[in-house]
C-alpha cells in the first residue's frame, strides 16, 4: 500500500504506513521498507536529507549490495560532498558489475 501511495505522491500516507510496518517485529529489519522511507525523506525537503542519509545507511548495513541506496546517497551529496557522492557512485557501479 505504501508503494502505491508513494507513486501517487501521497508521501505522508506512505511514510505513515512504512513507519507502522517497521514497528512490527516481523518487518523491523525490512531494508526495502527502510529504503522507501529514506526515499520519501529525501524528496520531502532539504531539511530531511540528514534523516534520509541515516536511513539509507541503515539499508546498506542490512544489504551492502543495495544499488538504489548507494545511488540515492550519491544524489543527496553531489553538491555538498562530491567525494562522498563519488564513493557511492563507484560502489553502485561495482555492484552492477558483480
Amino acid at each position: 500500500m505504501a508503494k502505491v501511495q508513494y507513486h501517487l505522491g501521497n508521501f505522508q500516507g506512505a511514510e505513515l504506513n512504512l513507519t507502522t510496518v517497521l514497528q512490527c517485529n516481523q518487518f523491523k529489519d525490512s531494508y526495502e521498507a527502510l529504503r522507501m522511507l529514506a526515499q520519501i525523506k529525501a524528496r520531502q525537503s532539504q531539511n530531511n536529507h540528514a534523516e534520509a542519509h541515516r536511513l539509507f545507511n541503515k539499508v546498506i548495513e542490512r544489504n551492502p549490495k543495495d544499488f538504489d541506496a548507494h545511488f540515492e546517497i550519491a544524489v543527496l551529496f553531489e553538491v555538498n560532498d562530491p567525494k562522498l557522492a563519488l564513493q557511492h557512485y563507484k560502489r553502485g557501479i561495482q555492484i552492477i558489475r558483480e
